[in-house]
């Protein structure tokens, strides 16, 4: 996730679900509020779109950092229930979120989400 200020709004929270093998963004969420909830429709929206016939059996995970939507138990349950395992980067790890940053940075500079 990462945040924007918007002068006439204050600020904004992207939510990202990246891809890491195509880097593509499968889920995304723009929003006024930092929430658990607010990932859980990024999520939603990256099944949706990719697994229109569902994710179980897959063989899915879902890299993020230990804070406190991705730990939220709403969230953990939804994972579980999805079947996707769920898999956090330690801490102060150099590699981490760095794809995710890295695309956050170019939609900063005009990127596209689409």
């Amino acid at each position: 996730m990462t945040e924007f200020m918007v002068s006439s709004i204050g600020w904004v929270y992207l939510v990202i679900v990246l891809d890491w093998y195509t880097k593509k963004i499968v889920g995304w969420n723009l929003t006024l509020r930092s929430r658990a909830g607010e990932w859980e429709e990024a999520l939603e929206m990256a099944v949706e779109k990719e697994f229109p016939d569902g994710v179980r059996g897959q063989g899915l995970k879902l890299i993020s950092d230990n804070g406190s939507q991705p730990t939220a138990t709403s969230f953990m349950r939804d994972m579980a229930t999805l079947g996707i395992e769920q898999i956090f980067t330690s801490y102060d790890n150099p590699k981490g979120n760095a794809d995710t940053r890295e695309d956050d940075e170019d939609n900063k500079r005009g990127g596209n989400l689409a």
